[in-house]
């Protein structure tokens, strides 16, 4: 059920890097590459991890842990904002599982799920981070 006090964290610096787990079959080629689908940021409460705050490893071992194998994109904070998303803190303390913890995680949201539970990200908030994401395995593309 989703949380009614949602907020933009000012503590999540527009320069800051988020990570959002991708499986597999999420993944489609366009125009020679490979990028998540734009559906699979499209939901009510998108977890991400704050880069800066976590690694690779662990994202990694986490999803394994709730049976996900995942890729991560990578995209700058300022590509949810810009469109218009909050992004919030929302740490993840699973005491049956350590494996799953996330203290770096946070959500993106769509503002009006604050009074709508059921508002999802739309896809052209979708698109701002597939567009200006990259796989974090993969190195930066020379300019």
């Amino acid at each position: 059920m989703p949380r009614p006090n949602w907020i933009d964290d000012p503590s999540i610096s527009n320069d800051d890097d988020l990570w959002r787990g991708v499986e597999q079959k999420d993944v489609k080629e366009v125009e020679g590459k490979y990028v998540p689908s734009t559906g699979s940021f499209v939901t009510t409460e998108m977890s991400v991890s704050i880069v800066a705050e976590t690694t690779q490893q662990l994202i990694l071992a986490k999803g394994t842990a709730n049976g996900h194998q995942w890729r991560l994109w990578e995209f700058p904070v300022v590509a949810a904002r810009t469109p218009g998303c909050l992004v919030d803190r929302d740490p993840i303390n699973a005491q049956d599982d350590p494996a799953k913890n996330d203290p770096a995680h946070a959500v993106v949201v769509h503002p009006q799920l604050v009074t709508n539970p059921r508002k999802r990200l739309t896809l052209g908030q979708a698109k701002s981070m597939v567009n200006a994401g990259r796989w974090a395995d993969e190195p930066d593309e020379p300019e």
